[in-house]
């Protein structure tokens, strides 16, 4: 419960010293919207370094919020976006990385020790390594493909297992 006027989101993460939100609810939506708290102050989202940008290029909502490595990562269902931390007034720099796909289940998404990101998307489990994200070549992956619900796909979760150097998705 935050004072001051934060924004409903879908997504939440904390990115160094501030409070990111991402497809932003409530009023009028903006599903596109990253939104961030001023420096050190979840409170504060209408003063000093706060602000918001609209990642716009692809179309489509944002269906996940996470971190990879260094960078701030916002998914979109056709296309990754990596945001970082700028000098001046823009505060924060987002590239777009045309992989094709993005997660359709924030839950889904894990980091790997490997420095890559795993997660589900609307044609099975990918693989992100901070350019592209293939599809991981299984006959699980086939199974996943030929079965999922598209209805709840949204639901998904997922786990890191390291001591048996597996992700379990649900």
């Amino acid at each position: 419960a935050l004072g001051g006027t934060p924004p409903v989101a879908k997504f939440i993460q904390e990115y160094k010293t501030y409070l990111v939100c991402a497809n932003i609810q409530g009023g009028v939506d903006i599903s596109q919207r990253v939104q961030w708290s001023d420096t050190a102050d979840p409170e504060e989202w209408s003063a000093g370094n706060s602000g918001a940008v609209d990642l716009i290029e692809d179309g489509g909502d944002i269906t996940g919020l996470s971190l990879f490595g260094d960078y701030l990562c916002v998914h979109k269902q056709n296309s990754i976006y990596l945001g970082y931390l700028v000098s001046g007034t823009a505060i924060f720099q987002f590239v777009r990385k045309s992989t094709g796909v993005g997660t359709v289940a924030n839950g889904s998404i894990q980091n790997l020790p490997t420095g890559e990101q795993i997660f589900l998307a609307r044609d099975g489990i990918h693989i992100f390594n901070g350019i592209t994200a293939p599809t991981i070549s299984s006959a699980a992956n086939d199974e996943i493909r030929d079965g999922i619900n598209k209805e709840y796909a949204l639901k998904a979760w997922s786990v890191l297992v390291p001591e048996k150097d597996e992700v379990w998705i649900g």
